[in-house]
């Protein structure tokens, strides 16, 4: 087995395919975790730093690069975000919560389309592992209807197809983290947002 750390207490990482409404269950999270005075630090992938503007520069399709570069790309903006001074290791030392909108696991879904599993992995050798996973899982059809619904460019991995791919490989990636003892929930993206809040909810509290 390729060498990660060992899940880390109080990382908590949302995942699914676009559309899903990871971003609006991060943000649901984060503000119910303030609201309980948790310490709590919100990151997402990729970051708002150079290498993660780069990288959207790249999936808007403003610029053109191989699924190679791209994956690089996601694991350097992903090491320096949890290896930089005041990044995610350093919060985690502190005993904060990191409550994250994607991790290794969407490099794992996506870039191993096009690359090997196996080189994927490769290039994230030491990225900190985080101790539960959020999979809100959904029909690729309705998850790209919603996208299309909120905005009118759509990026290089956003169609059904593409998508359906996806959903198979996250469920490779996911079954890989879960023998490096993550725990890995699955949640149905159909579900209305509050009552996938509220299971959330119930996990987050058992394990604080």
């Amino acid at each position: 087995m390729m060498k990660f750390s060992t899940p880390q207490p109080r990382y908590v990482v949302f995942e699914g395919l676009d559309g899903s409404g990871t971003t609006t269950q991060w943000k649901m999270l984060q503000d119910w975790m303030q609201s309980k005075s948790f310490p709590v630090i919100a990151v997402k992938e990729p970051t708002n730093g150079p290498i993660g503007k780069l990288i959207r520069s790249y999936l808007s399709g403003e610029y053109v690069a191989s699924q190679e570069v791209l994956a690089k790309l996601f694991a350097a903006d992903r090491w320096e975000q949890m290896y930089k001074v005041g990044g995610i290791l350093e919060h985690l030392q502190k005993g904060n919560w990191i409550v994250s909108d994607r991790c290794l696991v969407s490099s794992l879904a996506y870039q191993s389309l096009s690359i090997p599993f196996r080189e994927v992995l490769s290039l994230n050798k030491g990225i900190l592992l985080p101790s539960i996973i959020f999979y809100l899982d959904i029909d690729p059809q309705i998850g790209m209807q919603r996208v299309a619904q909120r905005k009118n460019d759509l990026e290089i991995f956003e169609s059904v197809e593409l998508q359906i791919q996806i959903r198979k490989q996250y469920l490779k990636s996911l079954n890989y983290m879960k023998k490096y003892g993550v725990d890995v929930v699955f949640l149905s993206g159909a579900d209305s947002v509050e009552s996938i809040h509220e299971k959330i909810k119930e996990w987050v509290t058992k394990i604080r």
